[in-house]
């Protein structure tokens, strides 16, 4: 099954218990799998260019320091296009959730090969395989200055509300990847 369906679940779960309301939150959403949940909860939403939800709740987190800001992207948009806006997100600490749907491809346009595609993987972009190595973002995160860094698995409900509670509730930038199945 898709892993979208928990992540989703599991933010839900997150904010009622931490009692955070609709108007108290921003979701911003990339182009993807992950964004199709933007009409299925309530608060303020935003869809953002594709790879640049990082720019977009950094600007969001510091014009509204009262509004919780939470950008669900894919690894595609986050690890390729956008990987140079998840730099300056570490290195300037600001204060938002990133939950990135890790699920190894570009899902919603029939399986291309992303940065985070395992090297020999057979894709619709890749018929031999992909030859590069695959980028490794827990390396890369733990190699910046950080101060909440989590990876779930999206079929762990229970976990992935404890990890999204905590990364909400954090002071700064939390970043959350998801390793998720797609069919």
């Amino acid at each position: 099954a898709c892993g979208d369906f928990n992540i989703w679940l599991a933010i839900k779960k997150a904010l009622v218990n931490l009692e955070i309301f609709p108007h108290e939150v921003l979701f911003v959403f990339d182009v993807g799998c992950n964004g199709n949940m933007s009409d299925k909860i309530g608060g303020y939403r935003f869809h953002s260019l594709h790879g640049r939800v990082v720019p977009l709740c950094t600007g969001a987190s510091l014009a509204n320091r009262k509004v919780k800001v939470i950008g669900f992207t894919g690894d595609g948009g986050t690890y390729g296009e956008g990987v140079n806006h998840l730099f300056h997100a570490f290195r300037s600490n600001y204060d938002f959730t990133l939950i990135v749907h890790n699920n190894g491809n570009y899902g919603l346009t029939t399986g291309q090969a992303t940065s985070t595609t395992k090297k020999g993987q057979v894709m619709n972009s890749a018929p031999s395989g992909v030859v590069e190595d695959d980028f490794d973002p827990i390396d890369f995160a733990f190699s910046m200055p950080s101060s909440f860094i989590a990876r779930e698995f999206s079929e762990d409900l229970d976990g992935l509300i404890k990890v999204f509670e905590e990364a909400i509730k954090h002071s700064g930038f939390s970043y959350i990847d998801v390793i998720q199945n797609c069919p």
